[in-house]
């Protein structure tokens, strides 16, 4: 076994056990079904929290998107150690696509 790969196994044990709690923020329903598509296209597992009006998690004062600085169409991506990965301001018009390029660049996946 060459170094190269003796470091490739352990980035790929390290992803494997770091990804199972990557979690998507958001303040509107809409992101339910994009980020189900992307998670599951990828293999990915994304645990889902709605914030907001309607949500799982009630904001009634609208704080979590002034601090996230997004808006109720917006959302955030947090990485399993808490950091932000990504956020994006309003809904794009294809969120499916939007979220898989994110995690694709981000995870350092390949592009199809």
């Amino acid at each position: 076994m060459t170094l190269l790969h003796f470091i490739l196994l352990i980035y790929a044990f390290l992803l494997s056990f770091f990804i199972t709690d990557w979690s998507k923020t958001a303040d509107s329903s809409a992101w339910s079904e994009p980020i189900t598509n992307a998670s599951n296209k990828l293999n990915i597992p994304l645990t889902v929290y709605g914030i907001g009006d309607h949500q799982a998690y009630a904001d009634p004062e609208h704080q979590f998107q002034s601090a996230y600085g997004i808006t109720t169409t917006g959302a955030v991506l947090v990485r399993p150690d808490g950091f932000i990965a990504w956020r994006i301001h309003i809904l794009p018009s294809d969120p499916t696509q939007t979220l898989e390029q994110v995690l694709r660049k981000i995870l350092c996946l390949a592009f199809e």
